[in-house]
């Protein structure tokens, strides 16, 4: 079989010392973008002593852009495009080895919850709020933090060994209350907790402890746990915060008829850290 093909691109690269740092986990180094990225640099580096380099430079060899052709660029930051995701802007900038962290209850969408939703919906349009739907609502226990790669394995554990020792409890959701992100940016329509406080409180307890060995942020002060089920974009506190009277009727009237509908059996807490999921039970009574 003919190589030689194949080898004369190689051969190129192989001149290249291996002279490089990356403070990346090399799990996560992408080591055909770098070759890519020295084979290029190698034929503009061949003309960089020539008038006009810019315009005069070799082409890179048909064999070379075929071979990583399908080579995305890693190192490129994502942009942050507020068009794409309905207006909603980032709270911290993505950066490469961060990763966004939260624990938080799960909910399981009853059959009338839609209904619920569209009822509240309704009531926030008659005042001009168009809201969206949360597309998995949830209890947070953390704030959303930022772990780097190599913490994510110690903080996983210590938040198992904290968790593993608490009882399973129970969460009724209740009065709806309005919420505004720190960035002003969203406004969030939310389902306060009106029992099972107390255990939510030994839980982010607990998970502050995690936290602090991280030198990350606890929990808030003062706490008010809820499940967020609708957002807008925009400070609009002012607007819908009257409304609340109107919507607590609206949410007494849909519990008659599914009364167990807001009900959380708390068994286990999840953790989403960037695109991994971790999963937590809480011990048996």
């Amino acid at each position: 079989m003919d190589y030689t093909k194949g080898t004369s691109g190689l051969a190129l690269i192989s001149s290249y010392s291996d002279d490089d740092s990356d403070t990346e986990d090399d799990s996560k180094i992408d080591y055909s973008t770098i070759l890519q990225t020295k084979s290029v640099e190698h034929y503009n580096n061949i003309n960089s002593s020539k008038p006009n380099s810019s315009t005069n430079r070799l082409p890179l060899p048909s064999s070379i852009i075929q071979l990583y052709k399908n080579v995305s660029d890693t190192n490129r930051v994502p942009e942050d495009n507020p068009g794409q995701h309905d207006g909603r802007i980032r709270s911290f900038p993505h950066l490469r080895g961060n990763w966004s962290t939260y624990v938080y209850i799960p909910y399981s969408e009853e059959e009338g919850f839609s209904t619920l939703l569209c009822r509240l919906k309704e009531c926030a349009a008659h005042v001009g709020v168009a809201f969206k739907v949360i597309p998995e609502p949830h209890v947070s226990l953390t704030r959303t933090v930022v772990l780097l790669h190599h913490w994510i394995e110690n903080f996983i554990t210590s938040v198992r060994s904290s968790l593993g020792h608490l009882p399973k409890f129970t969460v009724q959701l209740g009065a709806p209350a309005v919420y505004c992100n720190e960035e002003r940016t969203r406004t969030f329509l939310g389902l306060r907790a009106v029992t099972g406080v107390t255990e939510l409180c030994a839980t982010t307890h607990a998970l502050d402890e995690c936290l602090a060995e991280f030198r990350l942020p606890p929990f808030y002060l003062d706490p008010s746990f809820h499940m967020s089920v609708l957002w807008v974009v925009g400070d609009l506190r002012a607007t819908l915060e009257p409304l609340l009277p109107t919507l607590q009727a609206e949410l007494e009237t849909h519990a008659v008829e599914y009364p167990h509908e807001l009900r959380l059996d708390v068994s286990q807490c999840l953790c989403k850290c960037g695109n991994k999921s971790f999963v937590f039970p809480l011990a048996s009574l």
